[in-house]
């Protein structure tokens, strides 16, 4: 059964998006260069870029300063409760792994028993469904002692694991990493090449899709990794939080973004070569 969602809702990067074209219709209606804001602001102009352009959500000092500087006071109050709102629609991870890690393995699981197509971009750690339980274990035991959240990490890496049951159905899977990832020694030597024995033999599956994105010049800069479940949502993994999307335009995007990455990796043997020579 395909993955089903409720009707698209106004996703948190649409509310960003909206909420930086406000401000941006202010500082113009100001007659303000972004340079000029940014210099009354006291802050770096790509500061200001960001906030326009829903890189990043503005604290209420931020909006009540910009406001002032643009002469628009009155709208000062109205835009400091959507930039909460903006927040509040942001989920971060400190908040999700306190719950602890196993309860979101679970998650995970129960969206994938629901996928049929999965695409994947990791530019941090091997992705999860391809991971040792080894491998595992080193990526959740940093994140449970960087996020303090409850010790749940073996149970968490089991469920994880477990989680490769859906390699032998009948979804697909297309998965790109960055070579660099390969070579980050974030475990042991022996639990390095261990890795690179499962990914090795993952990548021979025949539903499994395994692309490697090579270090050197490039045309097209990584982006936040990200993961799209049948085309219809897509979950954003960034360093502070993550959140979710089912927007059409949203996963369009993300979907463009895949394709072009796509275009950068090698994949078979030349990614299996590529594998070897990164890990041993």
């Amino acid at each position: 059964m395909t993955l089903r969602t409720s009707p698209p809702q106004r996703s948190p990067l649409d509310l960003r998006r909206d909420l930086g074209s406000r401000l941006r219709v202010l500082r113009l209606q100001a007659g303000l260069s972004g340079k000029d804001l940014a210099e009354l602001l006291g802050c770096h102009p790509s500061k200001v870029s960001r906030l326009e352009h829903g890189g990043a959500i503005p604290s209420v000092a931020d909006i009540r300063a910009w406001c002032a500087h643009c002469n628009a006071e009155d709208q000062a109050d109205d835009l400091a409760a959507d930039a909460t709102a903006v927040e509040a629609a942001y989920s971060t991870w400190r908040s999700n792994q306190r719950t602890g890690l196993l309860r979101m393995q679970k998650e995970v699981g129960d969206l994938f028993s629901r996928t049929r197509r999965f695409l994947a971009y990791e530019s941090r750690v091997i992705p999860g469904l391809l991971q040792t339980a080894d491998y595992s274990r080193a990526i959740l035991e940093a994140a449970r002692a960087r996020r303090r959240s409850p010790d749940d990490v073996s149970d968490a890496v089991t469920a994880r694991y477990e989680l490769r049951r859906v390699l032998d159905g009948p979804a697909t899977f297309n998965l790109l990493v960055e070579e660099h990832v390969l070579r980050s020694p974030i475990a042991p030597p022996e639990i390095m090449r261990e890795q690179a024995d499962q990914l090795v033999a993952d990548s021979r599956r025949p539903n499994v899709s395994l692309g490697v994105i090579p270090l050197g010049p490039r045309t097209r800069a990584g982006v936040e990794n990200f993961y799209v479940y049948d085309q219809i949502l897509v979950r954003i993994q960034l360093l502070s939080g993550r959140f979710t999307v089912n927007a059409p335009g949203d996963v369009a995007e993300y979907l463009a973004a895949f394709a072009e990455l796509s275009e950068l990796a090698v994949v078979g043997d030349e990614a299996r070569a590529l594998i070897r020579d990164a890990i041993g």
